[in-house]
């Protein structure tokens, strides 16, 4: 259990070298004052020491996803396997991830300074989720390294006005999600790509977010792009590296359709792996090549054989006549 100063001291670190901190409890730890609590425990108010453990009502069937947390890097792939809340709760701090619809928080963030914080409240997501979302629920731990690693602070003056990004490498499928910090609800934010406007989205505020909002795009073309804040060049974030998602290298199903009218296009036909050996056969080759191979023995040739019998004979009677015989 760390002592008051040494909670003091964590907050600093945090705040003023730009790192990250995750808690894995629900609730502030002991010891905590109630000014460290409120810099670096994701969640504010009544939420920190009130919320009913999830494992102790046995109700891991009733997760859902908030608003923020269908499109934040943690939580999206979430998205189908669980439902997003009817109404997001409040008091639960500045991005409240992921909760059960009465509002007892599971995971959460938020941006303390230059750093920021994480809390993950229980280890026992995998008993709901492993069973029907493996896939998500291991890219909820391995995009919690990436955001803790990847994902920028407020800087060194936290209470200007400014743009933070979730995750500054995307595909072109996935959406984007842009926290704010200081700009009213309604703000419009652009993104462009080499100066040109790509997509706006309008700034949300988040209820009880001590200031912050977001804006959702959700989608945008591939290309290193900036986001800012309409009007204001000063008030922006980036490089934002959208990936081009090839179809072809994420989807590995045979395309019958687009098969079939190639071959019609080139007067061919399609089958199946079985049929490759009739199709092979089908295909002439480019060049035709023979080859003529003669195969030669020595006792195919009856003149070979009766000089090799002359040679041994004249060697017999050799070795007869000096007495090696």
């Amino acid at each position: 259990m760390l002592t008051p100063e040494e909670w003091d001291g964590l907050r600093t670190f945090v705040e003023e070298k730009g790192r990250s901190i995750l808690f894995l409890k629900q609730g502030a730890p002991v010891g905590m004052t109630p000014e460290v609590a409120d810099a670096l425990y994701p969640l504010d108010g009544a939420a920190k020491g009130t919320a009913e453990s999830v494992e102790a009502r046995n109700d891991l069937q009733s997760l859902c996803l908030t608003d923020a947390g269908a499109f934040h890097s943690l939580t999206r792939r979430l998205v189908g396997e669980l439902s997003v809340c009817e109404q997001n709760p409040s008091g639960l701090g500045q991005g409240l991830l992921l909760a059960e619809p009465g509002g007892a928080p599971l995971l959460a963030m938020k941006y303390c300074g230059q750093g920021k914080s994480g809390c993950l409240a229980t280890d026992t997501l995998w008993l709901r989720l492993n069973p029907v979302a493996l896939d998500a629920h291991t890219a909820v731990y391995v995009n919690l390294v990436s955001w803790a690693l990847d994902a920028d602070g407020l800087g060194e003056d936290p209470k200007r006005r400014q743009l933070l990004l979730d995750d500054p490498v995307l595909t072109t499928r996935e959406p984007l999600q842009v926290w704010s910090f200081g700009l009213e609800a309604g703000t419009t934010v652009e993104a462009l790509f080499r100066d040109e406007v790509v997509g706006t989205a309008p700034v949300s505020v988040q209820p009880d977010g001590v200031g912050f909002g977001r804006a959702v795009f959700k989608e945008l073309p591939p290309g290193v792009l900036s986001i800012r804040m309409a009007g204001e060049e000063q008030v922006s974030v980036g490089p934002l590296h959208i990936l081009d998602r090839y179809q072809e290298l994420n989807g590995f199903a045979r395309d019958e359709e687009l098969l079939s009218r190639l071959s019609e296009d080139t007067g061919g036909e399609t089958g199946s792996f079985v049929d490759m050996a009739r199709l092979l056969a089908q295909v002439e080759p480019k060049d035709r090549v023979e080859k003529t191979e003669r195969v030669f023995r020595l006792w195919d040739s009856w003149a070979i054989m009766m000089l090799m019998a002359l040679v041994l004979t004249i060697e017999w009677v050799w070795r007869k006549s000096v007495g090696l015989v």
